[in-house]
């Protein structure tokens, strides 16, 4: 068999690897700079496309469940010091989730 690289990003694609078929060239240079042998190389390319899926995945999970406010803990009243004991903390979120935001 051939193989002909012009064709690999439409096999990456036709594979569904298109988190990788788009930063191909610059994780095949990042192999090089840092001398990766050809195992090592295709961990890096494989852990690009989990870490992509992984971060679609929970981007897509978040548009599904349609939140109707987003809660972080910036502009909350809650006045602990940042190394509260973690039981106080956990009280304090739960607390929290009892109270519509303002």
């Amino acid at each position: 068999m051939v193989m002909d690289a012009d064709h690999l990003p439409e096999m990456l694609a036709r594979l569904k690897l298109t988190a990788l078929r788009d930063r191909l060239d610059t994780l095949l240079d990042e192999a090089a700079r840092r001398e990766l042998s050809l195992r090592e190389t295709l961990a890096l390319l494989c852990e690009a496309e989990v870490a992509h899926r992984e971060e679609r995945r929970i981007q897509m999970g978040l548009g599904i469940a349609k939140f109707p406010f987003v809660r972080t803990l910036e502009g909350s009243e809650a006045d602990f010091p940042v190394h509260a004991p973690a039981p106080y903390a956990r009280t304090l979120c739960q607390n929290a989730r009892d109270f519509p935001p303002k």
